[in-house]
């Protein structure tokens, strides 16, 4: 009877043992496939790769473009640099003074080939967009700007510039503006997230800034001229 039992308790624990194998290899399976789906491509966009509600840089060209002076636009989507864009290896053109563009939390992505804008306008709002691995071989890898910018609720990550402003340059003097964004790994030789070219006066600056580099000077902002 003894023998019995014990035979019986050793054929339970075999089984439960088995069972336990199983619901481990199930929960491995599931671990690396939920990890294969959060997988970020870094890849360089291609035109083909464009799918669904993505635009690329022709098509936010076009919008900004039909913009008035003081007129406002609102993104519907996100945008990359693609193959066809070649056009717009130093920036989408902003021309027309005073006007707000807004993002509403879309991104647009320089795929580590193009400066996303280029703004030759005075007094232009930018907010709530996210610039991505815009690159520059000069200045500002994702912003350019000749005069006064205001920058909201942005997010800058991954930019690049070989000379200065790995995210934004601004290259006269700066005044009554505000800059109230974020900036992640950005890199530059001078100027990591901001590069000012001329004197900076009565200016709010609040940003967030993380892993921002210069192999030169000023990981984070460097001003050129004055600051008050």
């Amino acid at each position: 009877f003894n023998n019995k039992m014990a035979c019986g308790v050793n054929f339970i624990k075999s089984k439960l043992i088995f069972v336990a194998l199983i619901l481990f290899v199930l929960i491995s399976l599931n671990f690396v496939g939920a990890a294969d789906n959060n997988t970020i491509n870094n890849a360089p966009l291609e035109n083909n790769q464009i799918t669904g509600n993505i635009g690329n840089f022709t098509d936010l060209d076009g919008e900004i473009s039909e913009m008035p002076v003081g007129g406002n636009l609102t993104l519907t989507k996100d945008y990359a640099y693609s193959s066809n864009d070649s056009d717009y290896k130093q920036g989408i053109l902003i021309a027309n003074d005073n006007i707000v563009i807004d993002g509403d939390g879309h991104t647009i992505n320089g795929a580590n080939q193009a400066r996303i804008f280029n703004i030759t306008a005075n007094n232009v709002t930018l907010k709530n967009i996210k610039f991505v691995n815009g690159y520059s071989n000069d200045n500002g890898g994702a912003i350019f700007a000749i005069h006064n910018l205001n920058m909201l609720d942005g997010h800058f990550e991954n930019n690049n510039a070989n000379a200065s402003g790995g995210a934004v340059y601004i290259d006269n003097a700066f005044s009554n503006c505000r800059i109230n964004s974020t900036f992640i790994n950005n890199s530059a030789y001078n100027g990591g997230a901001i590069y000012f070219n001329g004197a900076i006066t009565n200016n709010t600056i609040n940003g967030y800034f993380e892993n921002n580099t210069a192999e030169r000077g000023a990981g984070a902002i460097y001003v050129k001229g004055k600051s008050s």
